[in-house]
């Protein structure tokens, strides 16, 4: 009773989502949840899922009268978490929540999932490194698919503008991999590669600021990086061939004495640095 009386405070107080404890005892833990969704009239009311049909059916008819009705899904962020919490292996995990999400989304009618990808990040990890202002000045991708609403497609690109993101653009879902597999991906790869190609002795007394530039993402999250580089593998090999078929084409003209051919390379370099130098100074 007192779960409930607190539920119908928060809705009171224009709470936006009021999450219960998943369904453990489904005879007990069944009837709290339906008290609960006839108790409350504005807020959302959400349930967490275990990544099986069965407990989706049991979650949605305790939560199913609620006039806002949510069903959530857990998603494992590590390989270690995926072992220890779940029992499974990637592969296995991520066909579980696929499956799961399908489950709810059939029942959720009127939820919408919309996929952005902020470009803003910075080579430390962790939340005591946490900073908004990484936003300032960034872009914000937006990658609807043909299911998602006008209204909702909307209202993911607006959120990218109150976090302050400098330039909001909209992607279909395989446009973006390309695209990130070649501006951020590859440029990860690019530096690891770089830092990792010669072992010389007292680096860090010789180097300048443009070997410092160039391998600052060097310093990278092994464990989500190469998680990254393997759900995105078809678009980043074939960034990886163009880049070794432009370096190839680099390595012959110097090895042939090709001046004029490397600075006609290194004037479309500039040229092209240059238009994003402008495009920086608009922002």
């Amino acid at each position: 009773r007192e779960k409930i009386e607190l539920s119908k405070l928060l809705d009171k107080l224009g709470v936006d989502v009021i999450e219960l404890e998943p369904i453990t005892q489904p005879k007990i833990d069944s009837l709290r949840v339906k008290s609960v969704a006839a108790a409350v009239r504005e807020s959302i009311v959400a349930v967490p899922v275990a990544l099986n049909a069965e407990s989706v059916r049991t979650a949605w008819n305790a939560l199913k009268e609620a006039k806002k009705a949510r069903l959530q899904v857990p998603a494992a962020v590590s390989p270690v978490q995926m072992e220890y919490l779940f029992h499974k292996k990637p592969e296995a995990m991520l066909a579980s929540i696929r499956e799961t999400v399908e489950a709810c989304a059939a029942l959720c009618a009127d939820v919408e999932f919309i996929a952005a990808h902020p470009m803003a990040g910075r080579e430390t990890l962790g939340v005591r490194n946490a900073d908004d202002s990484i936003f300032r000045g960034a872009n914000y991708i937006v990658t609807p698919t043909e299911k998602n609403t006008t209204q909702a497609i909307e209202a993911c690109e607006e959120l990218g503008r109150v976090l302050g993101f400098a330039r909001v653009s909209r992607l279909t879902p395989e446009k973006h991999d390309e695209m990130i597999g070649f501006v951020s991906q590859l440029t990860h790869a690019i530096a690891v590669a770089l830092m990792t190609c010669n072992d010389i002795e007292g680096l860090e007394k010789y180097t300048g600021d443009s070997f410092r530039d160039l391998t600052r993402i060097a310093k990278i999250n092994d464990e989500m990086w190469s998680e990254l580089f393997l759900a995105n593998r078809e678009a980043l090999l074939e960034q990886m061939d163009q880049f070794a078929a432009q370096f190839a084409l680099m390595r012959q003209q110097l090895a042939e004495g090709d001046r004029e051919g490397m600075r006609e390379v290194m004037r479309r370099s500039t040229v092209r640095r240059k238009a994003l130098e402008k495009h920086d100074e608009r922002k």
